[in-house]
């Protein structure tokens, strides 16, 4: 930036202007993490880069393109003293498409989501145009915007993913250049965070029968699902319940249907907690027993909460049991 402070336009977006200047970040940075952190989440660390030795933020790979430029910076920073800036060249000509990023692959075990501010900051006194930030998890666009301003504590939903992943913030062309020596565009990012998922909800599971005549003609296993303390039955949503990979019964029968909800939660036992009753097709249970006695998962989740990422389950906290089924090859008679 030539040693000039980059100044923030009239427009902001979903948060305030910090002194005057730039507010750019994005939030990745480690927040209970289970397995891998993100390295160097604030761009604090950085080694000498080309073409100039410029500042580059080490424990991150780049994806150069001769049409961009990128670097740490001190100009502004929200964490720490430095920043990450991807940038365009001015005087050079630009493909639409075409983009320079930063990325580093994190064990994503066990996190809900990924956190994140991002300013788009165009040059003094013009409209930020031309070009698109982008925050990436195996190269799919998790968040996105083109539009200048500053956006405050965005949030990506990375749920249910379990492993390495890549994940990468990105600086596009939407238009072909080249642009003005005034035309640089400027996108910072800065301390980045993972956020640790929710934690599972241990449940009582009590199954009737729990011992699975062979030769029996019975159409359904009937579930209980009592919750651990300070959690009501009640909001169980029975369309996430599984038994392993068997689906509780959403069809047409009066007890299945969300009518039907109310009626299907009491307290059975008579210990003064409630349990949420489902019930699975027997013979799609009975079809994964392999052996005369089997551990099984019951498993599903609460109703509302944030909507998980596109793809994957929906709901609330979740929850999980486990119980014991036995398989007897005696009749009715005990033969």
């Amino acid at each position: 930036m030539n040693g000039a402070k980059i100044v923030v336009g009239a427009r902001e977006t979903g948060g305030r202007l910090a002194s005057g200047f730039l507010v750019a970040l994005v939030v990745l940075g480690s927040s209970g993490v289970c397995a891998a952190d993100i390295l160097n989440p604030s761009f604090e660390y950085w080694e000498d880069g080309v073409p100039w030795p410029r500042p580059v933020p080490s424990s991150w790979w780049q994806w150069n393109n001769s049409s961009f430029n990128s670097y740490c910076t001190t100009d502004w920073s929200t964490d720490g003293v430095r920043s990450a800036a991807l940038l365009n060249r001015t005087n050079t000509l630009i493909s639409p498409g075409s983009y320079q990023s930063f990325y580093q692959y994190v064990d994503l075990t066990g996190i809900s989501s990924i956190k994140f501010d991002v300013a788009l900051v165009p040059p003094s006194g013009g409209t930020f145009q031309h070009f698109e930030a982008s925050f990436r998890v195996a190269g799919v666009p998790l968040w996105s915007a083109s539009t200048g301003g500053v956006y405050r504590d965005q949030e990506v939903n990375v749920s249910g993913r379990t492993g390495w992943y890549k994940i990468e913030v990105r600086d596009a062309a939407l238009g072909a250049g080249p642009f003005s020596v005034s035309g640089q565009y400027y996108v910072l990012w800065d301390n980045l965070r993972l956020v640790k998922g929710l934690a599972t909800i241990p449940a009582e599971i009590d199954l009737d029968p729990d011992t699975l005549n062979s030769r029996s003609n019975g159409n359904w296993i009937t579930c209980r699902i009592k919750l651990a303390a300070g959690y009501d039955a009640k909001a169980i949503d029975g369309a996430t319940v599984k038994l392993n990979d068997v689906p509780a019964y959403m069809g047409q029968q009066d007890w299945a249907t969300p009518e039907g909800n109310e009626a299907n939660v009491t307290d059975y036992d008579g210990d003064g907690v409630d349990e949420r009753m489902v019930k699975f097709d027997r013979a799609a249970v009975q079809a994964l027993i392999q052996s005369q006695e089997v551990t099984v998962t019951v498993k599903g989740r609460l109703t509302g909460g944030t909507p998980l990422a596109k793809g994957g389950p929906t709901g609330g906290t979740p929850f999980e049991g486990a119980a014991v089924i036995r398989v007897s090859d005696k009749d009715a008679k005990g033969k």
